[in-house]
């Protein structure tokens, strides 16, 4: 019996920022990264997650910086 086992990155990139809301303007907007989840949340963190494509790379999350 042939078994094939498949295995993805364990870990992902991870940008956090001071201004969440501005960087995901810039990274979007500027630099062409494409936003396909954003959460928002509250007052102190009006981004609570968000993530941002580009061919072949994924970033998992950006969020204001505690």
């Amino acid at each position: 019996m042939t078994t094939t086992t498949r295995t993805r990155p364990g870990a992902w990139p991870t940008l956090s920022y001071r201004d969440a809301e501005s960087a995901l303007t810039f990274l979007t907007e500027v630099v062409g990264f494409t936003a396909s989840v954003v959460h928002r949340g509250g007052d102190e963190r009006p981004i609570a997650h968000a993530e941002l494509r580009w061919p072949g790379v994924r970033f998992r999350t950006i969020h204001a910086a505690v």
